[in-house]
């Protein structure tokens, strides 16, 4: 039996299952078979199968046949299902089925457009705003509110041009379609001035739209509207308007703040009431943290470190924690003993995001204790926020937990940052007669910590040379990588032989860091010594994350030396290869090196291209703006996007003329707002309208 007949077969099967598996099937026919079949299946009276027939047309894509037959679907027909599958499974071709509906829609009945207006929503294409423009106003009201809500799935690309559409629709005499064009409008953000909205606040239809709207207006008066709404519904919109509001300005943020005032506790036990879990939608929940965050309402901490342990609302809970500042300590205190890790650690976390003045001593003891809890993770959210406002208390702790291999990573930060802020009482822990226990990778820290701030000279160098290069030989590959750090701090030219042999160490994070450090080895003349070692590491290229850091060190190192390495690397396949090159190239002072930044220009990948363009965008060479010119007609839009924004840093009439010729053929919108916002920079072209009056449409 051929597969065609097989599938026939099963399609004809009283058994819905065995129906869904030869939809399975289809994908394997030849493209000129597989129309009729799909359309069966889309028409079948079990839902699993029409869905499995969708999910095969999506992975097909539009093949010109199954698009043809699909729109014709939407013709006079009585199998409702196969009209609603076939509007799922059209919308999924994006751009071309706005193609091929919008020749035929005009001619389509009622049921038909409003069928075709659907599929125009699900694509998600501002390409078919032009063919709902007509629809808005067709005879038929229900086909005029079909296309008035596709208008809030596709204009958020097009905003203005949609704004505009459903704006036009906003007539009392016809509140079906007003509610679809206030919804749609709400959707897109269109942000509407809140004197259009204000009428329809109170009216028992168009109120839940045109309070979101009243909300995204930002403006200061609608701001008591919004508030007594809240106060006067059980609903959720108010309260998820409220946040909308308190995030659209700082006018805003201010009106409503004097308006909860004015309001008293009883608009606070309102918002405080949404933080509690309803049903499992946590929106209002989401959104009631946005307002007491922005608003300071510190008696809703308590509920919002509840809320740090659930991922879908941990981001609002945190942020509102974060505004609170000072007042949300107590409760963050409390968190941070949570039996429950998450809560713990996001608490502790917390403490030591807040402003360094907010951070009291009883904060500071809290964070220390916690580096002995048992979970990992909270020591290091503890060992995080350290980093950040640790004193020198914490010190004795943070050696400790050096010899945790689960926690160094955290711990030596940590005592890095400690250190720097508090040298005096850091180089107290400095032990170079010693290779035991924590004390030397601790030492090591140390050093690397204070080296670059000039805090090490009541030490003496070549001991802590030697303490250094000594310590490149411990059996801990941590303590290793340390030593690197320190002798990369100290600068010491002695030290090379000590450093290129660790360049072979079994472990790469010591490898890696060897290869830094060749770039930081100074010699008495303050030349790169480290520079000939970084270009055997360069011309080997056995380790391609070597490699990399090699190019760095080299651009780090300005040294004249690896020119005639770094340029012909700009062209190598490897794009993070002549990333990094370019990069390199960009660090040096030689005018050499412009030449090679102009090959990068033409790279077969656009992120080397992009690179190139921002190295040489700064340099006064009259050669740039040429070049950055031929970049606007380069096959990748964000290359012509960034090329455009960098000739608008540096307004001139050679680069005007170049961006105008680009605007006259560009087609990609986004490229052609650069283009637009870079002439304006040079003073050559308006870029967008005036801004309207408050209250004008």
């Amino acid at each position: 039996m051929s597969d065609e007949a097989e599938v026939s077969r099963a399609l004809g099967s009283s058994d819905p299952e065995e129906r869904r598996r030869g939809v399975s099937r289809i994908a394997e026919l030849p493209p000129s078979a597989r129309v009729g079949p799909l359309l069966s299946a889309l028409g079948d009276d079990d839902w699993r199968v029409r869905k499995e027939a969708i999910g095969i047309i999506a992975d097909l894509g539009p093949e010109p046949d199954l698009v043809s037959a699909l729109v014709d679907v939407f013709e006079p027909g009585d199998n409702v299902g196969l009209r609603n599958a076939a509007v799922e499974a059209l919308g999924s071709f994006g751009a071309a089925a706005v193609e091929a509906l919008a020749a035929r829609v005009p001619k389509l009945d009622a049921d038909g457009k409003k069928l075709s207006i659907e599929a125009l929503g699900r694509s998600g294409e501002a390409a078919a705003l032009p063919v709902l423009r007509p629809l808005v106003d067709d005879a038929d009201p229900n086909v005029r509110v079909a296309a008035l809500e596709a208008l809030g799935a596709i204009g958020g690309e097009r905003v203005e041009a949609a704004r505009a559409l459903l704006v036009s629709r906003l007539d009392e005499a016809r509140p079906l379609e007003t509610l679809a064009a206030l919804e749609s409008l709400a959707t897109i953000g269109a942000g509407l001035p809140f004197a259009m909205v204000e009428r329809w606040l109170q009216d028992p239809l168009l109120g839940r739209p045109s309070l979101s709207l009243a909300a995204q207006s930002g403006d200061p008066k609608a701001a008591p509207p919004l508030l007594r709404a809240l106060l006067s519904s059980q609903e959720p919109e108010p309260v998820c308007a409220l946040a909308e509001y308190v995030g659209a300005s700082e006018l805003a943020r201010r009106a409503a703040s004097s308006e909860l005032r004015q309001a008293g506790e009883r608009a606070e036990r309102v918002l405080l009431g949404w933080l509690a879990p309803r049903d499992g939608d946590v929106d209002c929940v989401r959104a009631s943290l946005t307002v007491v965050g922005a608003l300071g309402i510190a008696s809703g901490a308590r509920s919002a470190v509840g809320w740090l342990a659930d991922p879908r609302c941990y981001a609002e809970a945190d942020q509102a924690l974060f505004l609170l500042g000072a007042g949300s300590i107590p409760e963050l205190l409390v968190g941070s003993q949570s039996s429950e890790g998450e809560t713990a650690a996001a608490c502790l976390d917390l403490l030591g995001r807040l402003p360094s003045d907010a951070v009291t001593p009883e904060v500071r003891r809290t964070l220390s204790s916690a580096l002995t809890a048992s979970s990992a993770d909270v020591v290091r959210a503890a060992l995080g926020a350290l980093t950040r406002v640790g004193d020198s208390a914490c010190l004795p702790e943070l050696v400790r937990l050096l010899a945790e291999p689960a926690l160094v990573a955290s711990a030596e930060p940590a005592l890095i940052a400690v250190s720097q802020r508090y040298p005096e009482d850091a180089l107290s822990f400095v032990q170079l007669g010693s290779l035991h226990g924590s004390s030397p990778h601790a030492t090591a820290l140390i050093v690397a910590a204070l080296g670059p701030r000039g805090k090490l000279t009541s030490l003496d160098s070549a001991e802590l040379s030697a303490f250094s290069m000594r310590l490149l030989m411990s059996t801990s590959h941590d303590e290793r990588r340390a030593a690197l750090l320190a002798i990369g701090a100290l600068t010491s030219p002695e030290a090379l032989d000590s450093v290129r042999f660790a360049l072979a160490d079994e472990e790469q994070a010591v490898r890696l860091e060897a290869v830094r450090t060749l770039g930081r080895l100074k010699g008495k003349d303050q030349s790169s010594v480290g520079v000939p070692a970084l270009l055997e590491v360069v011309a080997e290229a056995r380790d391609s994350v070597l490699l990399l850091a090699a190019l760095r060190a080299l651009g780090e190192s300005s040294d004249p030396r690896a020119l005639p390495v770094l340029g012909p690397l700009v062209r190598s396949s490897d794009a993070r290869v002549a990333v990094a090159a370019v990069e390199a190239l960009s660090r040096h002072a030689d005018a050499r090196r412009l030449s090679s930044l102009f090959d990068g220009l033409h790279h077969a990948e656009a992120e080397v291209v992009k690179a190139a363009m921002l190295a040489i965008a700064a340099e006064p060479d009259p050669r740039v703006v040429v070049h950055l010119g031929a970049c606007l007609d380069q096959s990748a839009w964000d290359v012509r996007r960034l090329a455009a924004d960098l000739l608008g840093r540096a307004p001139n009439e050679a680069s005007a003329a170049l961006l105008r010729a680009r605007l006259a053929v560009e087609q990609d919108p986004m490229v052609k707002d650069a283009l637009s916002r870079a002439l304006e920079s040079t003073g050559q072209r308006r870029s967008r309208p005036p801004r309207r009056p408050q209250g004008e449409v």
